[in-house]
């Protein structure tokens, strides 16, 4: 699933549910120019707070891969773009 397509200024995205049956393997494609920009996973369970995960931040192009459970919010963060920064960024998760 496309998150993002030539995203240039910093902003959080809006939070999505990842609805498939069981923890998944997710795996995230961050393409574009960075030019310093910082992009970041964050992840809420249970409708607690978000949280950043270490595993998933990025300031340059990069295929990430691990274990987001079952029936989480994500969104992502966008920081310290500038003029130059053009971000596209997707998420692709299996599941049973």
């Amino acid at each position: 699933m496309i998150y993002w397509t030539n995203q240039q200024v910093s902003e959080t995205g809006p939070e999505k549910l990842l609805d498939k049956a069981s923890p998944e393997q997710a795996s995230v494609q961050a393409a574009g120019v960075f030019d310093g920009a910082t992009l970041t996973l964050e992840v809420s369970q249970d409708g607690l707070p978000f949280y950043s995960l270490t595993d998933f931040t990025v300031t340059t192009p990069s295929i990430m891969k691990g274990l987001i459970p079952f029936g989480s919010r994500y969104r992502f963060v966008l920081a310290n773009s500038t003029g130059s920064t053009s971000v596209s960024v997707s998420l692709l998760s299996g599941g049973k």
